[in-house]
């Protein structure tokens, strides 16, 4: 997980800057195989940053907010809601935001700020 994060460098989409990698694969895999999510989300967490914060940034776009659930929206992880809401969690805890605040002063690629930025004040 560690190694996947990374990953940071960027591709231009219509709608902006993305990652040309981000960890949604990743995640997908170890649930599908069974594996620990709360493992690969505690080693996420105690990543260091920005690299950690970027990738948070970059997937908090995919998660749903219903009337009583908040969950990583992934057509592959359909059969498994627990995980998807694990994950979903994750991403929106309140300590997530001043990490990723705190990641936009650590980059210097403008590209990236905008990603970081866009994860707290969408459009």
């Amino acid at each position: 997980m560690r190694d996947c994060l990374e990953r940071t460098d960027l591709v231009h989409w219509p709608v902006g800057w993305r990652l040309a990698f981000d960890v949604a694969d990743v995640l997908t895999l170890v649930v599908t195989a069974h594996g620990d999510i709360d493992n690969v989300l505690a080693v996420w967490d105690a990543a260091p940053d920005p690299q950690a914060a970027v990738h948070m940034a970059a997937l908090r776009d995919d998660v749903l907010h219903h009337t009583a659930r908040t969950h990583f929206h992934s057509p592959y992880l359909e059969e498994f809601p627990e995980a998807a809401d694990k994950i979903g969690v994750f991403l929106m805890r309140p300590q997530t935001i001043p990490r990723i605040e705190a990641a936009f002063f650590m980059v210097t690629d403008p590209r990236l700020q905008q990603l970081l930025s866009d994860a707290i004040y969408p459009e």
